[in-house]
């Protein structure tokens, strides 16, 4: 019989498996079962297929000999049954085998060929025994839907997925929390968000949005939303920001109150070279509320403030790679940066005190803010100790601080505009720190006593 080509990410369903069984002979004892229950157990993180007529059968790699291994294991309907039945177990079991259903849901060819679209629905809306495994199935179609277009046309029609709207106005508060994240890792793909907007999911969490204040849980529902705009606006920044402005005007709102969820939720978006312009065209507003805040947090006397000050700093300057280069970013970035009062003797004394989360963060936002703009390097050049830090050697710190110090040169030797302004020497020098890696410690003469007689 001729095969159909499995896809090549159907071509390991069964990633936790790390026995050596024949797939073949695997497979041919489960096709004498008529009843297969599946267990997971921690033993040497192993994989158990076992029958109730043949308990000691396991699987071993089944699925990493190729495409027939695929198809001849998933043809015994009993096996997919007890991989979705596993669902229902605790937490650590369901993950294993829904990793096991999200390679097989995602391999269309295969779920086409053997008819298993509406056995695989049946069987999981059988499965849902309580909110938690409802919630666990419907991420694991989400996710089977951002990943293949094809297995999300299929899912899409399932009850399970459609419930998915109707959870996130339900009563339960904590049902709609996961809901919204749920829906917003949706939004990842276009087909997803096209999704979304044809249920006109956006246009109903814009009107909760608007009405939150009044919620008897709004201290939940508030940041759940937030974060589904965050995360859909991540991906469509002109879409979610220009239909739906209430989002942004909330978040301006709750940054005047201090509201550090809003803040971060601004620097996510923030990240993307869209997002930022979107955000400088609200200029006056952004620059008074979102970067005075952030500027604030950076000088706080409070460490775990200054921390995430540096963090948030370190998104907002996050450049991708494609936008490297632009010009009007370089400028928008610039007028960011001067908002923020971050000088270099206030950076330098904040990496000499013993706080290594603050020297993480700091480290962190040199890194997206000096090999990619001549401005700042120009400043920091002529700055008292910047190249002894930077080429410097840290031996009194933890792990953490030598390799966010180590990116941040390796970045440096990477950049162009940083050998264009520091020089060629010091570019040597980069190199140099660079290949000696993270940890070298400049060694030192020895210092031999001598003992006179």
């Amino acid at each position: 019989m001729n095969m159909v080509a499995a896809p090549s990410d159907a071509a390991v369903l069964c990633s936790s498996c790390c026995m050596s069984t024949a797939p073949s002979s695997v497979a041919a004892e489960l096709k004498k079962c008529y009843r297969v229950t599946l267990c997971m157990q921690e033993t040497h993180g192993v994989l158990h297929v076992q029958s109730r007529r043949q308990p000691s059968i396991s699987t071993g790699h089944i699925l990493d000999r190729g495409k027939n291994q695929v198809e001849s294991l998933f043809c015994d309907r009993a096996t997919v049954s007890a991989l979705v039945g596993c669902m229902k177990s605790r937490l650590e079991i369901a993950n294993k085998c829904g990793k096991v259903l999200k390679n097989l849901l995602t391999a269309n060819e295969l779920m086409t060929k053997l008819n298993l679209w509406s056995f695989v629905e049946k069987e999981l809306e059988q499965c849902v025994v309580d909110d938690v495994v409802k919630i666990r199935i419907q991420e694991l179609l989400v996710d089977c839907s951002v990943l293949n277009e094809s297995s999300f046309n299929a899912i899409a029609t399932w009850n399970l997925f459609e419930e998915l709207i109707t959870d996130s106005v339900c009563d339960d508060i904590l049902v709609q929390l996961n809901t919204f994240m749920i829906l917003s890792n949706l939004a990842a793909c276009e087909h997803g968000f096209e999704y979304l907007q044809s249920k006109q999911v956006l246009k109903l969490f814009s009107q909760l949005l608007t009405t939150v204040d009044s919620h008897p849980f709004a201290n939940l529902l508030l940041p759940g939303l937030l974060k589904f705009f965050g995360g859909v606006c991540q991906h469509k920044p002109d879409q979610v920001l220009s239909q739906h402005p209430e989002f942004l005007s909330k978040l301006f709102t709750q940054m005047t109150m201090g509201d550090s969820l809003a803040l971060e939720t601004t620097a996510f978006i923030a990240r993307g070279a869209r997002g930022k312009k979107l955000l400088h065209s609200n200029k006056e507003r952004f620059e008074a509320i979102c970067l005075h805040l952030t500027g604030s947090l950076c000088h706080s006397s409070d460490t775990n403030q200054r921390v995430n000050g540096f963090l948030v700093a370190a998104d907002l300057f996050h450049l991708e790679r494609e936008a490297r280069e632009n010009n009007e970013l370089s400028s928008i970035l610039k007028d960011w940066w001067m908002n923020l009062g971050l000088t270099w003797v206030y950076l330098l004394e904040q990496v000499h005190r013993p706080f290594e989360d603050v020297q993480v963060a700091i480290h962190q936002l040199l890194a997206n803010v000096l090999p990619y703009h001549h401005w700042v390097l120009h400043s920091f050049n002529n700055a008292a100790g910047f190249m002894e830090y930077i080429l410097g050697r840290q031996t009194d710190v933890g792990r953490g601080v030598l390799l966010s110090k180590y990116e941040l040169v390796c970045r440096l030797a990477d950049s162009v505009k940083a050998r264009e302004v520091l020089g060629d020497r010091v570019y040597v020098k980069l190199q140099s720190y660079r290949s000696n890696g993270p940890y070298y410690a400049i060694p030192t003469d020895p210092q031999v006593a001598i003992e006179r007689e």
